[in-house]
């Protein structure tokens, strides 16, 4: 079975041959330059960072929804949103679901439990399809 192979390997090959210097492998670069679904061009920083969007979360292939909605519904309450990277929300969250349940004298904290896990799984597979999410968004 014959495998594909790229340019860099061709032209490796073809100059092992003829005794010629390797030429070197090229330099992957992984900068952004538009974001999905908002059409916006953006000029990468030096580092690769989005400029002007400080308040966005990079695609991560390795999130899992699962683990996310795992987290937030047996452990704690947030522990999701931290696992997705939205430190704030977490802290938000748990500071509401601890409200939500002294105020209803424990009975909508189930509502508040289940919300919040949905949210973090729902967050985690945008990010492993490759979608840019916000540190705030929610679903």
């Amino acid at each position: 079975m014959r495998q594909r192979r790229s340019a860099f390997h061709a032209a490796l090959e073809g100059a092992r041959e003829q005794g010629a210097p390797v030429p070197e492998r090229p330099k992957r670069s992984y900068a952004v330059t538009e974001l999905p679904r908002r059409g916006t061009s953006v000029p990468p920083a030096e580092d690769g960072s989005l400029q002007g969007f400080p308040g966005m979360l990079f695609p991560n292939p390795s999130a899992s929804p699962v683990l996310a909605f795992s987290l937030n519904l047996m452990c704690v309450t947030g522990l999701g949103q931290v696992y997705n990277g939205q430190h704030g929300k977490a802290l938000l969250i748990f500071l509401v679901h601890l409200l939500v349940a002294i105020a209803t004298q424990g009975y909508g904290w189930p509502l508040t439990l289940l919300v919040t896990a949905a949210d973090a799984g729902v967050v985690a597979w945008r990010l492993q399809r490759g979608e840019y999410v916000g540190r705030w968004q929610w679903f």
